[in-house]
């Protein structure tokens, strides 16, 4: 067996590193002087298109991969040449650098421990090093340069990279310090901690500081000048991670497009993966329906309007975002009468300063991957939207919007965003909600409520729009009150489905006045069928038109409401003419009937 062997050249390089000796050996670093080897490695046929023969040799440990650093380096010709220090065999594909005996344990699915991601093999290999002399628990994976953890031509993980268990691990991207000024390398981890967020991982970065202007330093250089407490203090200063400016564009054939199909929370009304918008004015219960559904969703019960109890499903965890009501005396009093699983319900609090977005959503995203939320409320959603932002602005105000949407569609996490009515009344309902239609526009399904135009104490849940299925029926509920240790709480009580759309319930006065003509027309009807008996269904409709001064439409609601009874005369056969009576009066043709049975 060939015993593998340094130059002093490349052991000094190393040590320069901070590589020990223990580490060097571990990691099986070697020097290769013959050139067919070298050439063998990187898939040469040739012997002289490498210059020198003369190289340090990187294996990797796995796949028979190995990258390697010329003595004589090839530079690439452009319009700036750039100089190829490490060569990876020709025409493989990118390999992440995994320090010694860790490759199989951080390819285990129930493995959670905390992983590192470095540029390049000697940085992963210190940094390795350095938490193991700490005795620190955790992962370090060095990148084959900034972009080595992509497949080409596809913003995705590179194979090994994908078959980590990235779901609530937390990972620290620590990128050369060139980072903050070099726009590529920017890129390249904001793009890797994009993909990596995707993927359900906590990702934050590690700066490593300006020290020399004229000076790149990676971990490696600096633990090396600075001690490991300096990189320490960089750790403790590590931020989530910034894709602010991202821009992606990828062409893809509808062809490589999979269906995904639909998931609901709740059938046609509340979906997964999605933003949904309920719009209401104060004091209709919109806070007492949420408490509703969020113990729903905690005890897996089926939803509205089935009754509260009937289990469908294994309960999930729910995040609270209560703005306008306190928590102790009045939303889990609220969530106790409706029996929620209080060990699966949260709320996210700030001390000091107020929680807002765009600012503060990466620390949102992360505690809502921690705790495996499955749904979020957002009460009311003007409340956390920070003071720059202007919510009457469409452009200003889908920046929040997109990344709310963004989070959601790639973690299943159904988003339920609170909103108030506007004073614009006569306005349809899509128009009626605060803010910019960028709201409604952002959102799958935009529900809201309303008050009963006939019902005292009857409020309706209705649909604005839904982008995904047909509308849901609108349904009635009440706000009963619920005795307790506390004193009353209010609880919602479903009721039934009614025919009111949600332009009736927006503008109240309106549909009483639609309702009133209706119930005008409907006594028309009645009074009509009374003095006339039995008619021809058109000349009813133009006889209580003219006297009620209501339109053909309205005629219908209120034909319905009388529960008429049409029919043909059958000796009137193709003529298709149509009569009506009331329920009790007989037509013309029925009376001679019996006459004619009688004799």
């Amino acid at each position: 067996m060939k015993k593998l062997k340094l130059s002093d050249q490349h052991l000094a390089e190393l040590k320069a590193s901070g590589l020990s000796d223990n580490t060097i050996e571990l990691a099986k670093l070697y020097t290769e002087t013959d050139s067919e080897s070298i050439c063998e490695i990187l898939n040469y046929s040739n012997p002289n298109s490498i210059n020198g023969s003369h190289a340090l040799i990187i294996p990797f440990g796995y796949d028979g991969f190995c990258r390697l650093k010329l003595l004589n380096p090839r530079v690439r010709k452009g319009t700036t040449d750039k100089i190829i220090k490490y060569e990876s065999p020709y025409g493989s594909v990118q390999h992440p650098y995994f320090p010694p005996n860790t490759f199989d344990e951080i390819l285990k699915h129930d493995c959670d421990k905390e992983i590192f991601i470095v540029e390049g093999e000697k940085k992963a290999l210190k940094l390795w090093q350095e938490l193991e002399e700490q005795e620190i628990d955790a992962f370090v994976i060095g990148l084959t340069g900034v972009y080595g953890w992509k497949e080409k031509q596809q913003e995705k993980l590179v194979l090994w990279l994908e078959q980590i268990h990235w779901t609530n691990r937390i990972v620290f991207l620590c990128f050369d310090n060139d980072v903050h000024w070099n726009k590529n390398v920017s890129d390249a981890r904001k793009r890797l901690g994009k993909v990596l967020r995707n993927h359900g991982a906590n990702v934050r970065s590690i700066d490593i500081p300006i020290t020399d202007p004229a000076q790149k330093y990676g971990v490696d250089d600096y633990i090396v000048k600075f001690g490991i407490n300096a990189f320490f203090d960089c750790l403790a200063n590590a931020k989530p991670v910034d894709i602010k400016g991202i821009i992606d564009l990828e062409i893809v054939c509808a062809t490589d497009v999979q269906i995904i199909p639909v998931e609901w929370m709740w059938h046609l009304y509340i979906p997964k993966g999605e933003i949904t918008l309920i719009d209401g004015n104060p004091g209709l219960g919109k806070s007492q329906m949420i408490a509703d559904l969020a113990a729903r969703v905690s005890k897996g019960f089926a939803m509205p309007p089935i009754e509260m109890g009937t289990p469908v499903c294994k309960g999930a965890n729910v995040m609270l975002m209560c703005a306008e009501d306190t928590i102790e005396k009045t939303v889990k009093p609220r969530l106790q009468v409706c029996q929620a699983n209080m060990n699966k319900i949260f709320f996210m609090k700030s001390r000091g300063k107020p929680l807002s977005f765009p600012q503060d959503i990466e620390r949102f995203e992360q505690e809502c991957f921690e705790l495996d939320i499955s749904l979020v409320v957002i009460d009311p959603i003007m409340s956390y939207i920070g003071r720059d932002i202007d919510t009457h602005s469409d452009q200003s105000t889908r920046e929040v919007l997109n990344r709310l949407k963004e989070f959601a569609e790639h973690t299943n996490i159904s988003i339920i965003c609170l909103r108030h009515l506007n004073k614009r009344q006569g306005d349809a309902a899509i128009f009626r909600g605060g803010g910019s239609i960028a709201f409604t526009a952002a959102s799958r399904c935009n529900l809201i409520v309303g008050k009963h135009p006939v019902e005292d104490d009857v409020n309706v849940l209705a649909c604005i729009k839904s982008n995904l299925e047909r509308k849901p029926k609108s349904l009635s509920y009440a706000i009963e009150s619920v005795d307790t240790q506390y004193g009353p709480i209010g609880k919602i009580t479903w009721l039934e489905e009614v025919a009111l759309s949600a332009d009736d319930i927006a503008d109240i006065d309106k549909t009483k006045q639609k309702v009133n003509k209706i119930e005008k027309a409907t006594l028309q009807i009645s009074e009509t069928l009374k003095k006339m008996g039995p008619m021809l269904s058109v000349e009813l409709q133009i006889e209580v038109c003219k006297l009620s001064g209501i339109s053909p439409t309205s005629y219908q609601h209120a034909r319905k409401k009388c529960n008429l009874i049409r029919s043909r005369n059958p000796s009137e056969r193709g003529s298709g003419q149509w009569y009506s009576k009331l329920p009790g009066q007989s037509f013309s043709w029925e009376t001679k009937k019996k006459e004619g049975n009688k004799e």
